[in-house]
């Protein structure tokens, strides 16, 4: 893996990389803070892509513009390559997840889903690293030691699935993808936060628990 003493290389995995992963790629751009010794480096890839197509036409209103230039970003596939540089890869699916693993076995210390990271992160109060990059690899690897105790019931529970071909319904996914965001983004950015969620308990949906505050 080739990365500097203070950046940080987020890669964010779908299957077409071209709706959910542009989506958190660009979520969180715009809303991890920039901290002092940290360099956020985000990127996103997509398991079963065309490389060279754009954004989703349906999907690029909802793009925060401030995280993702819409209008140069490309799909691009996920390699070993890029999965040996990811130091944190966020995946929306456990199917996603098992396809960097394979590509870099290493990767299976770095890499979580989304509804995975977001769990973690609202079981926390605060992380003893403090803020920024030294936060975020420790919520990864909290949120992977933890998999047994805190998995849910239902496993596809872990999954943020694509949304459906109904423009109609997009909204929810996307509303689903910003609240997870949300969770990871407020323990990175404030070591100590005022306000954190009622920790999940085995068996409690997570897609409830991440839907607070609709």
């Amino acid at each position: 893996m080739t990365t500097s003493s203070n950046a940080c290389r987020i890669l964010v995995v779908c299957d077409d990389n071209q709706r959910r992963s542009p989506l958190v790629q660009a979520m969180l751009g715009a809303r991890l803070r920039r901290v002092r010794g940290t360099r956020w480096q985000i990127s996103s890839a997509g398991t079963d892509c065309d490389p060279g197509d754009p954004v989703d036409r349906d999907v690029a209103p909802f793009v925060p513009r401030p995280g993702l230039d819409v209008d140069r970003f490309r799909t691009r596939r996920l390699t070993a390559d890029l999965a040996r540089d990811g130091e944190v890869i966020i995946t929306m699916t456990r199917l996603e997840a098992a396809s960097a693993m394979r590509l870099d076995p290493t990767a299976i210390r770095r890499t979580v889903t989304l509804a995975e990271l977001a769990r973690c992160a609202g079981r926390l109060g605060a992380l003893e690293t403090g803020r920024g990059r030294a936060a975020m690899l420790e919520l990864v690897r909290l949120a992977i030691r933890d998999r047994g105790p805190t998995r849910p019931d239902d496993p596809a529970e872990d999954d943020i699935t694509g949304p459906s071909a109904d423009p109609r319904l997009l909204p929810a996914t996307v509303h689903q993808l910003s609240t997870a965001v949300d969770a990871i983004s407020a323990l990175v950015n404030d070591a100590h936060p005022a306000a954190r969620s009622i920790p999940a308990q085995r068996g409690q949906s997570t897609r409830a628990s991440l839907a607070r505050g609709r």
